[in-house]
């Protein structure tokens, strides 16, 4: 199941500043699978699943160097050059356990559409908040269609949609992201060490994105 991120909206900012920084995220990808059970009746479905796996791509980040910011941490905007572009694991692995509810809409005996909303929870790792772990509601929906093969045996076309609100922990100088980034600083010497590439953690954030899939179902 192919994952594409659409957009990601983050508050980077520690203290009293509360503007949002954008990120592009419009080449991330990912792969996932979903198994879930679902209550069947002629016109309405009941359904838990548990979505997982893997979203990544490109953020970009207000970045500076240590010393600057050991020395003026509490007013990030004289000390933040930049805003550096890099890959990063956004939600990589996640888990996302949800209910969901549908609509039938039978054309034939063997043929019918669905639709409905989804609600839950993700659970992931990242590189982008401050100790790499983060969780947040969910909410969306489902359209899709399935085409019975057998008694027992249907094949599930679908396309769904999910947004994740992620509400982590404030800033603050000891929690804050920190790495050396030999792209942007060359290789690491006893010199350059001290310049360690820094970056304000982003905490809390929002995605959106969607799937698109091809599964089996089997009726009991």
């Amino acid at each position: 199941m192919p994952t594409s991120l659409t957009a990601i909206d983050a508050n980077p900012y520690v203290y009293s500043y509360n503007q949002k920084l954008p990120i592009d995220l419009s080449k991330a990808f990912g792969l996932n699978v979903v198994a879930k059970a679902l209550l069947d009746f002629h016109n309405l479905q009941l359904g838990i699943g548990v979505e997982g796996g893997s979203i990544k791509g490109t953020v970009g980040k207000r970045v500076g160097f240590k010393e600057d910011i050991e020395e003026n941490f509490e007013y990030p905007l004289y000390v933040i050059p930049a805003v550096a572009a890099e890959k990063q694991n956004i939600a990589s692995p996640y888990l996302m356990p949800h209910l969901m509810v549908h609509v039938k809409f039978n054309f034939s005996d063997r043929v019918y559409l669905y639709t409905g909303p989804v609600g839950g929870r993700m659970f992931s790792n990242n590189s982008i908040s401050w100790n790499g772990k983060s969780s947040g509601w969910v909410a969306g929906g489902n359209l899709g269609i399935v085409i019975r093969l057998s008694d027992r045996i249907s094949l599930d076309i679908a396309e769904s949609w999910r947004m994740v609100w992620v509400r982590g922990d404030e800033i603050t100088f000891e929690n804050r992201r920190q790495w050396y980034n030999p792209e942007v600083l060359g290789p690491k010497t006893n010199f350059t060490q001290d310049y360690t590439h820094v970056a304000f953690a982003i905490n809390s954030y929002n995605l959106s994105y969607a799937n698109s899939s091809i599964g089996i179902r089997f009726t009991l």
